[in-house]
């Protein structure tokens, strides 16, 4: 399975950019309801960040619950982000996406965390 299969399709996930362009990248994911948190991605980006959203599991070709979920799946969002010019990328997360992310932050150079 490539990196690019396990990056959801554009209706698995929400971008949005700030007017100007940025070099960081915040990667928003929504806790056990999976949703995809497109308005927790503008507040970022209102605030001059680049901010993406995906559905990390329940989709087409994804596990259906939170256990098992390819690190490749954060990783394929990081890149993305990258593409879209973001040099520093953090996370904003609930708990379980943290927790699927264990030892992702430091193998793949992402810069920070928050909960909220």
């Amino acid at each position: 399975m490539s990196r690019d299969s396990l990056l959801p399709t554009a209706q698995e996930r929400f971008l949005a950019t700030p007017a100007r362009g940025s070099d960081t990248g915040v990667l928003v994911l929504a806790g056990s309801g999976g949703r995809i948190e497109d308005e927790r991605c503008r507040i970022p980006a209102r605030e001059g960040l680049t901010a993406l959203s995906v559905r990390w599991f329940g989709g087409a070709g994804q596990p259906p619950g939170i256990c098992e979920v390819p690190l490749e799946t954060f990783v394929s969002a990081t890149e993305l982000l990258r593409s879209r010019g973001a040099r520093r990328i953090a996370d904003a997360d609930a708990a379980e996406p943290a927790a699927a992310r264990t030892d992702g932050p430091a193998r793949h150079r992402l810069v920070g965390t928050h909960r909220e």
